[in-house]
């Protein structure tokens, strides 16, 4: 039981160690066996059709997977702008609040600018005098007066 690791161990490790042709030449006999598989006879038009799809196949894989790892690249990058454009809205918005210490904000301008106990209030602003109900109803029967006027004006000038 002991030995199961250890084995497991050296094999992934020496699978490491494998130089780029001896990968291709692994990969062309194990496409040859897959092929063979099938029932292909090497040397025959079909066996070389299926050697022929397993490298497009390959082939395919591999843009799939350029493709995938370009979208993983850029979505880190889109995440890393992200998180740079969090930071400097974090960073401007605790310059504000920070800049509150030294500097008052509006609320506090227009506290300063209140008069203090000691100071004189300001004057109240001017009165307006209130019509009496006595003023309204005379008002109110010179605006008919004139307005009864003027439609009898209008009348007479109709029939002559």
């Amino acid at each position: 039981m002991k030995r199961i690791p250890a084995i497991l161990a050296v094999t992934v490790l020496a699978s490491g160690c494998v130089t780029p042709e001896e990968q291709a030449a692994r990969q062309q006999a194990d496409d040859r066996a897959r092929c063979a598989s099938f029932g292909y006879q090497p040397g025959s038009v079909d066996f070389a059709d299926c050697m022929m799809a397993i490298s497009f196949e390959r082939e395919d894989n591999a843009r799939i997977d350029a493709r995938r790892r370009e979208r993983e690249r850029e979505m880190r990058e889109a995440e890393r702008r992200r998180e740079e454009f969090r930071d400097r809205r974090r960073d401007r918005r605790d310059d504000r609040r920070g800049d509150r210490d030294r500097r008052p904000d509006r609320r506090d301008d227009r506290e300063t600018r209140r008069p203090q106990t000691g100071d004189p209030a300001p004057p109240p602003p001017p009165q307006t005098a209130q019509p009496s109900s006595q003023e309204e109803e005379e008002a109110r029967r010179e605006l008919l007066r004139r307005l009864s006027e003027g439609s009898e004006q209008r009348s007479r000038g109709m029939t002559e």
